[in-house]
């Protein structure tokens, strides 16, 4: 008798240890962390730019877009895609900068939010006489914020990644399938920031002079900082794995920005 109450305290006493502490949640991981995963890291040179310039539509381009396979299975998992550039009207460069992911296989799935948001349109008009001459000032700001009563207001909708930061938690459950677009095209970050004024026109003796000032920048990743993207893929023998996907979207002088992939992981 004695001997079995001592088995069972030495027992007892050695599942005390490290050694005995119960295993990881694998349904859940640490963005960032790399315990466990699978951690690929990429050249800061890596998803290098290539330029072109259409003389026909006046715009100039900066692209780069890569396919990523996520778990080194030889199939490609997501597509990443940045572009940077400008259009030109009436010889005013209209600065914008676009980055994009998206999952190229069935059974990837990215952590994402379906959002609404509004487009406000202000416009103010300044009437200067001068002589026999009317000259009207015309200015138009596009905002995602009211700055007045009187501002127009759409309405639209867009699939975003979701940013995560370096500690937070990703769950199996965090990431469902996503309908009604299954693996639709994500936005990280779209800055159409820019500012033009159009040649002034006269009619009638008014000479109208028109200027436009866009800053819509309502759900960005933030510039200049690492941030993460979620991610599962459901294997053929069904079992579940997450991962992260690290990215670093550069400021330029500008206005616009670049994209840097840094570091991809995946569950072991």
């Amino acid at each position: 008798m004695k001997k079995t109450l001592f088995f069972a305290l030495a027992l007892a006493a050695i599942c005390i240890m490290p050694s005995c502490k119960e295993s990881s949640d694998s349904e859940t991981i640490v963005i960032g962390d790399s315990e466990g995963m699978i951690v690929t890291t990429y050249d800061s040179t890596f998803l290098p730019y290539t330029h072109t310039f259409d003389e026909d539509l006046f715009s100039e381009l900066y692209k780069c877009g890569s396919f990523i396979d996520l778990n080194g299975d030889g199939v490609k998992d997501i597509q990443i895609e940045s572009l940077t550039g400008s259009e030109y009207d009436n010889h005013n460069p209209e600065l914008f900068s676009k980055t994009s992911i998206m999952a190229v296989e069935y059974n990837t799935v990215l952590s994402y939010e379906s959002l609404s948001y509004n487009k406000y349109t202000h416009c103010d008009t300044t009437d200067i006489i001068y002589g026999d001459t009317i000259r009207v000032y015309k200015n138009i700001i596009y905002s995602c914020e009211k700055t007045y009563e009187n501002d127009f207001c759409q309405e639209f909708y867009t699939y975003q990644a979701i940013a995560y930061n370096k500690g937070d938690h990703l769950s199996i459950k965090d990431i469902s399938p996503q309908f009604p677009i299954h693996n639709p095209c994500l936005e990280i970050n779209y800055q159409p920031t820019y500012r033009y004024d159009f040649d002034p026109y006269p009619i009638n003796g008014i000479i109208n002079y028109s200027s436009v000032y866009e800053e819509f920048v309502c759900f960005n990743f933030p510039l200049d900082t690492d941030n993460y993207i979620g991610f599962k893929i459901t294997e053929n023998s069904g079992d579940e794995k997450l991962g992260w996907i690290k990215i670093k979207l550069i400021s330029q002088p500008d206005g616009t920005h670049r994209l840097r992939l840094l570091e991809t992981a995946i569950q072991k």
